[in-house]
């Protein structure tokens, strides 16, 4: 199907640069996921206070003690923390990895999948009710993210342009017809004069 300037802008093919912002779009997200469940982890063990975008899972020891115990010191929580640390470093891997191999937003989008899940399974639906929407607005991106990964990594790279103010390549010179000789031609020309010059001597 050909596509021109009149072609409905919803019936055109996608161009590779709005994938590729959309793209970076949900890798964004999934860094800021990362970067909110990190600060999480310091902030709940301080003063028991978080941050709604980022991941349950990794914070759900410290928010357990700290329920059974709130004033419970810092230092008792190294451990819940080094924990934590290490249940988010997979999203930073998956952010660091998904630039070029969407692959690894596949991996993202089970994490945090998973993530909610245990969420809506661990705590009373009404006390998470806006952690459960922000889970599920990070989870449109990461899907979203997968979609255009996988139709950027299937799309055709772009053919380069050639630089500004560069010359075209010099197309070889036509050859000319009249300086162009056919061999049997020439044969069939000189055959010709002979015959003329016999008949002229009879």
């Amino acid at each position: 199907m050909n596509f021109n300037a009149n072609t409905p802008k919803n019936q055109r093919p996608p161009l590779r640069g709005d994938l590729e912002i959309k793209y970076a779009r949900s890798r964004a997200n999934l860094l800021l996921v990362f970067i909110a469940s990190l600060v999480n982890l310091f902030t709940l063990a301080l003063n028991g206070s978080y941050f709604l975008f980022s991941a349950s899972i990794p914070s759900f020891l410290i928010d357990l003690i700290r329920q059974e115990n709130p004033e419970v010191p810092f230092a008792d929580l190294i451990v819940p923390i080094a924990i934590g640390i290490l249940l988010t470093l997979p999203y930073l891997l998956c952010w660091i990895f998904s630039k070029k191999r969407p692959g690894w937003m596949v991996a993202a989008l089970v994490l945090f999948t998973l993530d909610f899940l245990l969420l809506i399974s661990l705590y009373t639906l009404t006390s998470v009710i806006v952690d459960i929407l922000f889970h599920v607005f990070v989870m449109f991106y990461l899907v979203t993210g997968v979609i255009n990964g996988f139709k950027l990594k299937n799309m055709p790279e772009d053919e380069p342009l050639p630089a500004f103010g560069a010359e075209a390549p010099a197309e070889a010179p036509a050859e000319d017809s009249f300086n162009t000789f056919n061999e049997a031609d020439f044969a069939y020309t000189a055959e010709a004069t002979e015959d003329n010059n016999a008949s002229t001597e009879e």
